[in-house]
Formats: structure tokens, sequence, C-alpha cells
């Protein structure tokens, strides 16, 4: 499935979790390296996550620069000033449809905006879920606000996030109850944003940004919410280490794992062709 490579490439996109950090969470000396040598030509780098902005930062702080950053699958797009580029939130009356699904399947709500994060606890939350309340914290390590009434909240939600009891718990009736939104579905929790948003469409507003074309970038994944981008994008690769799903839409997959140097050694390839540079231009 691989693309002849016929024009320059001005944005590298990565995939956080899976894809540009090992399963220790860390990001090795030579994907350092070779990061580096790609801004050395002109092009940008871009980090293309779930995860919200807060919990960006520290991977940031990895990289030792600002990246431009698509958060929360796509609902969010900041520049590397921190300036958000693009934005689109999940309407109230879904926002209050997902909390009443939750409610039914005992989730746990995670509302994040911008630089904001907080959490749904009932009373009963309280008595019931408090451990799993506890160890998210503790894996997330960002600051949290409670509330027991998003109505209460001014801001609506970039992304919900919702921790579930059971793997796919409720995924179902969100699809049917919540039209308005995407959901992407992970073992332990279910990822709610609008429904016009996805990965694809965060690297696009990005590129508008750049004066680059969607054609000019070099995408990384491996999961199933980095399908679209992957297809999406002028060179996509799949992580070695990717889901199934991932690898049949992607135009290659890495020979290495995210634990092998996977992203760096086709880094290297591509600069040793010559493939990146500044934006060509619209």
């Amino acid at each position: 499935m691989t693309p002849p490579p016929t024009h320059r490439y001005s944005v590298l996109c990565l995939d956080i979790d899976g894809t540009l950090l090992s399963s220790c969470k860390q990001v090795s000396a030579r994907t350092l390296a070779a990061i580096e040598r790609v801004r050395g030509t002109g092009a940008s780098v871009a980090l293309v996550t779930g995860r919200p902005a807060l919990r960006v930062a520290p991977v940031s702080a990895l990289l030792g620069f600002e990246p431009l950053v698509v958060c929360c699958n796509g609902a969010v797009a900041i520049a590397e000033t921190g300036d958000v580029i693009f934005e689109r939130r999940i309407e109230r009356d879904d926002v209050t449809r997902i909390v009443a699904t939750a409610a039914k399947f005992n989730m746990i709500v995670n509302y994040y905006q911008h630089g904001y994060h907080a959490v749904r606890v009932s009373e009963q939350d309280s008595l019931d879920n408090q451990a799993r309340l506890d160890a998210f914290k503790d894996a997330v390590n960002i600051p949290f606000e409670y509330t027991h009434d998003y109505s209460a909240i001014p801001v609506l939600p970039a992304k919900i996030l919702l921790l579930t009891v059971a793997p796919g718990s409720g995924y179902q009736s969100l699809k049917q109850n919540v039209p308005g939104i995407n959901v992407y579905y992970e073992d332990s929790f279910l990822d709610c944003v609008h429904a016009s948003v996805n990965k694809a469409e965060g690297v696009k507003q990005l590129c508008k940004h750049l004066g680059a074309l969607p054609k000019e970038t070099v995408c990384f994944g491996d999961g199933s919410n980095d399908i679209d981008f992957l297809q999406e994008a002028g060179l996509g690769f799949a992580m070695n280490n990717g889901v199934d799903a991932v690898k049949q839409v992607a135009h290659q997959i890495t020979r290495f794992s995210n634990d092998e140097d996977g992203v760096a050694i086709e880094i290297e390839d591509l600069l040793e062709k010559g493939l990146f540079g500044p934006p060509i231009g619209i």
C-alpha cells in the first residue's frame, strides 16, 4: 500500500501512547535525535492524541520543545505558542445525554476543556467508586475539580471521558442515544467528542494554520482512533505493535515496535531520502 514519495513532507504527526512513548512511557534518545533532525529541515512536529492538553504537557517536556498539538481526539488544536487555533465542543444537550447514560452504567464522568478538568461525583460515586477515582487520579496526574452538577459548569467540554465498570460497558447505548458524538472505545474507558471531529480533522486545521497541505503530513499511530488520520495522511504509518484495524488502512507498517525505536527508524529513512522540509504552500 506504499504510495510513491512524489513530494516533500512538512508536518510530522505523532500519536503519543503506543507510538511515540515506549511501554515505560519514555522517549528514546534515538527518537529524540530523529525528531530534532526533522525540525532542522524546517518541517513542523505535532503530537496528535486522545489525551487532553493537560496530559500532553509532560510529553512536550520529554521532547524539550513545544510542539504543535492536536488533543482530545481532534477536538482541539494548539499552536507552539499555546494559542488554541481550533476547538469544537460537545453540545449541551449531548452532554446531558452522556451524563444520563453514564449514570445507568455506573460510569465515572470526566469532563475536559482546554486547561480545565472536572470529575462528576455523586454521593453514590464517593461510596462505590472511590478506589477507581483514586487510581485514575494517580494515573493521569493532573489537577481535578469535583462537581455534582454539570449544568453549573460555565463551559462546554471538548471531550468527555467515561471510566467503565467493564470493557465496552455502555458503548452501544451511547452510540444509539447520543448521535451528536463520536465515541472511541478502549478497554477501560470511552472517549466522547463532537461528531464532526476526529484526529484527521484536527490535523487539517493544523495544516491550514501552517499553510501546508494534508498530503504533506507523515503520521504515525497504533490505535483505532488513529485510523482516520492515517488514511488522510500523505504517508501514514501503523505501528508494528498497533491493532489490526490500523494496519489494514495504513500506507506502511513500521518495521519495529514502540519499544524498538519503530518511529525513529522510519523517520531516519525518510530523512536520508531528503523527504522532509518546510511547507510547499497551498
